[in-house]
């Protein structure tokens, strides 16, 4: 049976850097596609912010087996808050948060 290519779950800022890390775990988990081919297909699914940022490490780097792991760790300089932001950013999502 032949395999499957299921692309990296897309970044959107307004999500959890948290959660979106999850994903990409668990789509690590779930894909087929070879470790040193991840961080490409990665880097190719983000956009904005994340790409540019990704875009500083070297080619060499995101095909190396631990490519996933290279992006995951720049993304959390731009994108890692501290707790005390995190709870507030929560906090305000709650107050603004309106049935439909």
């Amino acid at each position: 049976m032949a395999s499957k290519f299921t692309p990296p779950p897309v970044f959107d800022e307004k999500k959890s850097w948290i959660d979106y890390k999850k994903e990409i775990k668990i789509w690590q988990a779930l894909t087929d596609l070879p470790a040193k081919k991840q961080g490409p297909s990665l880097y190719l699914s983000l956009s904005g912010k994340a790409r540019e940022a990704a875009l500083e490490i070297d080619i060499e780097e995101l095909k190396k087996d631990t490519g996933v792991q290279t992006i995951l760790e720049r993304l959390d300089k731009l994108y890692l808050q501290d707790t005390n932001q995190s709870a507030y950013i929560a906090y305000q999502n709650f107050e603004s948060f309106k049935r439909q």
